[in-house]
């Protein structure tokens, strides 16, 4: 996550103010096994490209909205491993049964 410096009141010495760190920004890539179908991942609302946030100032609860993006993708993952995808074989790999 990004941080932005911010000044506070607190004195460490006669020269030194205290910084507090706030989250300005973070980034996350959901990386998928290469045999999951593709079109599941969009019926899920999975994403398969890097998820980058700007906040600025004013946003207060950046750590809150990164946690929220997380488990909802979480939650779209764990729906997406629920489903069961029926086999359909080649007339070839019948042969082979």
């Amino acid at each position: 996550m990004e941080k932005n410096s911010t000044t506070s009141d607190e004195k460490c010495g006669n020269n030194t103010k205290a910084i507090q760190k706030q989250a300005m920004s973070y980034g996350f890539m959901v990386k998928t096994n290469n045999d999951v179908p593709a079109e599941l991942l969009e019926q899920f609302n999975i994403p398969t490209s890097l998820i980058i946030f700007r906040g600025d100032e004013d946003n207060q609860n950046m750590g809150e909205h990164f946690v929220k993006s997380i488990v909802e993708i979480a939650e779209n993952i764990e729906k997406l491993l629920q489903t069961n995808i029926p086999i359909t074989f080649t007339a070839e790999q019948q042969q082979a049964q």
